[in-house]
């Protein structure tokens, strides 16, 4: 039974513990700020705590969208992911549009190659033999985030036509 008679809620968020709570999660990896504001609205944490917590993690340098952006983008592309789909996952964490055309980027070539690559590790190296799997693996690389000119590329290469 809760003694204190207050129907069993717990007492708003401190800022201190919001702090805590935004330091430990910033500790096992980066969040963007709206990430981190998220995740401390859904502990019910009053929004007046989220915005001082916010504004003193950026304010020190311990919380950068930038950085997020920097490490999501580095770790999907290192995963075989195309452009299109860091630039979508930046946007659902509420990167802003400057800071996702810095960092969700790739050159054609490094493109065509980790189009090739993601391909080879999905499908092996056999080429699609006929229009059913050149559209199957049409549709996985348009998942991973290519762009279309990308993806016809690298199918004409795998039937032999050459892309390089």
């Amino acid at each position: 039974m809760d003694s204190s008679g207050g129907g069993g809620q717990s007492p708003p968020m401190t800022p201190a513990e919001a702090r805590q709570r935004a330091l430990g999660w910033l500790a096992r990896r980066e969040h963007s700020e709206q990430e981190l504001r998220r995740k401390l609205a859904r502990l019910d944490c009053p929004a007046p705590v989220i915005d001082a917590v916010a504004a003193e993690l950026v304010a020190e340098g311990l919380l950068s969208d930038e950085r997020f952006a920097e490490m999501l983008s580095r770790t999907r592309f290192g995963r075989g992911f195309g452009p299109a789909r860091v630039r979508a996952e930046l946007r659902q964490k509420g990167v802003d549009e400057d800071t996702i055309a810095a960092y969700a980027k790739l050159g054609q070539a490094q493109m065509l190659r980790q189009a090739r690559e993601a391909l080879k590790k999905r499908f092996g190296s056999l080429p699609a033999r006929d229009l059913k799997g050149r559209a199957q693996r049409a549709r996985f690389l348009a998942y991973k985030g290519f762009p279309a000119d990308v993806i016809f590329r690298v199918l004409d290469a795998d039937d032999g036509e050459g892309c390089d």
